[in-house]
């Protein structure tokens, strides 16, 4: 079986990568008119432009991929996971997902989730728990997730 790629809703990221334009746009408007040095203006940009590019277009360049052995998580440049096809328990569908979007794990619970919306997730429930690096490392047996062809993932993981 060949790579196939499982797109998420990038709606949710309009939002972000908006309000980072706008904060380079008031830095760009700020350092214009001030007496600022030129060396540490051009600095900021440079991170102004990195954070753009990391947390503001980088989810649009990224998608969740199915491989032969493994299924990749990913939410831009920040957050990659690779689950072994091998440690997955069960995989199904839920109506209803977490209230907030985004990349979160509970605290009380070993559950990470990687979600563009609230609904039409799926739940994966794993044989061991496995560490989640770009998760802060939190390690869990439960990981919540979403992409558009969520029919076609879980007709691939269950079949």
């Amino acid at each position: 079986m060949a790579s196939e790629k499982y797109p998420y809703s990038k709606k949710a990221f309009l939002p972000n990568l908006i309000l980072l334009l706008a904060f380079a746009a008031v830095i760009l408007i700020i350092l214009l008119t001030t007496p600022a040095d030129p060396i540490l203006g051009a600095g900021v940009m440079i991170l102004v432009g990195l954070a753009i590019m990391v947390l503001g277009i980088s989810p649009y360049l990224t998608d969740h991929e199915l491989r032969e052995d493994t299924l990749i998580l990913r939410q831009g440049w920040y957050f990659k996971a690779e689950i072994p096809r091998k440690n997955i328990r069960a995989a199904r569908l839920s109506t209803w997902g977490p209230r907030k979007i985004g990349i979160s794990f509970d605290v009380l619970s070993p559950t990470v989730r990687v979600t563009t919306r609230r609904h039409e997730v799926i739940e994966l429930e794993l044989h061991c728990p496995q560490s989640f690096i770009w998760a802060l490392g939190r390690r869990a047996d439960r990981v919540v997730f979403d992409t558009i062809y969520a029919e076609r993932l879980l007709t691939q993981l269950n079949g």
